[in-house]
């Protein structure tokens, strides 16, 4: 008679959940903006200084009021980098300074 030959069995698993997960992790993935962001600066020079006020009262039309800047603390810097590297949850910060002079004058 006839008869069924017997199959053998084979066991296939599919994490579905897995692969789920997998899929939105690269979705994310390429949605998520990066931003970079440098500056680079030659030569530069900040400058602090203090203000004076000086009142003439000797003139006879009124009284002169004139300011006086006095310098007393100065930067001088050459090769300034600045480089911010953002990804989502992640930064990456890079600042350095090749020279700097402080000159302090009272």
């Amino acid at each position: 008679m006839f008869g069924v030959a017997p199959t053998p069995s084979s066991s296939v698993s599919i994490d579905i959940e897995a692969n789920v997960q997998k899929e939105k992790e690269v979705h994310i993935q390429q949605e998520t903006i990066a931003t970079h962001f440098g500056v680079y600066v030659g030569n530069g020079t900040i400058t602090f200084k203090t203000l004076d006020r000086i009142c003439d009262k000797n003139l006879s039309y009124g009284r002169t009021l004139r300011i006086k800047y006095l310098p007393f603390l100065r930067f001088k810097v050459q090769g300034v980098v600045v480089d911010f590297v953002s990804r989502g949850d992640e930064a990456n910060v890079i600042a350095g300074i090749c020279w700097v002079r402080i000159i302090l004058r009272i």
